[in-house]
């Protein structure tokens, strides 16, 4: 934001020194007040902002001629627009939420068949314990979909990647679980 004030400044202040004037949106002309020289910057600021016009004390050991005016531009301030989100990002929050669920019934099925064990070390003490487990799994779309909501406002392709991602990798994960646990149920131990 102070990046982009110091250039509309630069900008206008280039304009008032090279007598530049130039029509306002809705092709209404510039209202343009007479300034004394001594105080060009403090206008072009005001001009930006749309604030009323100070008339500075002309000094008299000025270097200028205190007659000399100039003409300044008068603008409304820059008005910005609310960032909207992504539309992609909705229809990926769904499906992490879907898929957070699908690890969480395919991992259940997958230890339930005795198919193997939890090989994430992390998740080894919590997957015993139903409640804790799917507490773990909400947590985890909740986060991701908090980090991409405060993502997406500064940079919009990165939060759609980071979603995207998460739901690439729940689903490979979702898709090993199942799969892990199908081999186990069509193999039957032999009868002794």
């Amino acid at each position: 934001m102070r990046v982009v004030r110091a250039v509309l400044v630069r900008a206008a202040l280039a304009c008032t020194l090279l007598g530049l004037t130039a029509p306002a949106a809705g092709a209404q002309e510039l209202a343009l007040a007479p300034l004394p020289l001594e105080s060009l910057r403090t206008a072009a600021v005001e001009a930006l902002f749309d604030t009323p016009q100070i008339q500075a004390p002309v000094a008299t050991a000025s270097l200028f001629d205190a007659s000399q005016q100039i003409q300044v531009p008068r603008a409304q301030a820059p008005v910005f627009s609310e960032p909207r989100r992504p539309g992609a990002l909705v229809p990926l929050y769904a499906g992490l939420v879907t898929l957070q669920a699908l690890d969480f019934h395919s991992t259940r099925r997958a230890l339930d068949l005795g198919a193997g064990q939890e090989a994430n070390p992390l998740m080894k003490p919590v997957v015993g314990n139903n409640l804790a487990f799917a507490a773990v799994k909400a947590s985890t779309a909740a986060g991701i979909i908090w980090a991409t909501e405060k993502l997406w406002k500064n940079n919009r392709k990165a939060a759609v990647i980071v979603a995207g991602a998460a739901n690439v990798l729940t689903g490979f994960i979702v898709a090993r679980n199942y799969r892990i646990a199908s081999e186990h149920q069509r193999w039957v131990p032999p009868q002794r």
